[in-house]
């Protein structure tokens, strides 16, 4: 979902159709719902068989069944938040999307799990209580960092998002437009050259099956590289011949001398 939601939204946002890009954020937030809370209540439900698939402890299925239903929850705050995250990502909006989740990681998550693990004194409390205590701080921060990213993301200013999309794709073309006027040359240049060479009819003949009318190649089906790699393989069955007939030609010399 994350990264259909990267792609959708950023063609869309290319091609400056803002409804679009909020169709998109509706239905990536109506499918993270749907399918992180249909996984959120199966391992809710059964997190004790799940977790004897991969233990036989009693200790670590105890700290799990504590644990799993906060877990549960955590994953489906975080999907909603990965929704958000995705439509960021699509608009190239990365900085913001950076700061959310690395302030509240390392200035909140990290130090308050330590302190939670280590100098608390309601981990001592059960054996599960450590953990339990920390992936609960983990599912405060989940709640401030979807909170965040949603109201940044509600907060954005469409006009202004299609322009720098506009600018950002008429930079690109800028940068990689001499090299594909210079491949096109190229490939005029090397067209040319094999149209000068005289064929047999077989080569003719396979030529002309990727020809059109016009004498130019199909440019709906096919596209640049297979137009060029049929035209070279044309263009070398040719040279195979000529040089199968001169190799014929000298043995037959030979075989008379």
């Amino acid at each position: 979902i994350g990264l259909a939601t990267i792609v959708r939204s950023g063609k869309a946002i290319s091609n400056g159709d803002v409804h679009g890009v909020k169709l998109i954020i509706a239905i990536s937030a109506a499918l993270s719902v749907l399918v992180n809370g249909i996984v959120s209540v199966v391992f809710y439900i059964f997190r004790l068989e799940i977790a004897g698939i991969y233990t036989s402890s009693d200790d670590v299925i105890e700290i799990l069944d504590h644990c799993v239903p906060v877990l549960a929850v955590l994953f489906f705050v975080g999907g909603l938040g990965w929704t958000a995250c995705g439509v960021l990502e699509g608009m190239s909006r990365n900085t913001e999307r950076s700061v959310v989740y690395s302030v509240s990681a390392w200035l909140i998550f990290v130090p308050g799990a330590i302190y939670l693990a280590l100098y608390s004194k309601w981990s001592k409390v059960h054996k599960w209580s450590a953990i339990s205590l920390i992936w609960k701080l983990g599912l405060g921060v989940e709640v401030v960092r979807c909170v965040l990213i949603w109201i940044i993301l509600l907060r954005t200013d469409w006009d202004k998002q299609v322009m720098l999309a506009k600018q950002r794709s008429e930079a690109m073309q800028t940068l990689t437009g001499t090299a594909d006027s210079d491949d096109d040359d190229n490939l005029e240049i090397e067209h040319t050259q094999k149209k000068r060479v005289s064929t047999s009819p077989k080569t003719r003949a396979l030529i002309q099956n990727y020809k059109d009318e016009d004498d130019n190649f199909n440019t709906i089906e096919d596209d640049e590289s297979r137009k060029d790699s049929r035209a070279l393989t044309a263009y070398s069955l040719h040279s195979m011949e000529n040089e199968m007939d001169h190799s014929g030609n000298k043995q037959d010399n030979a075989h008379v001398n």
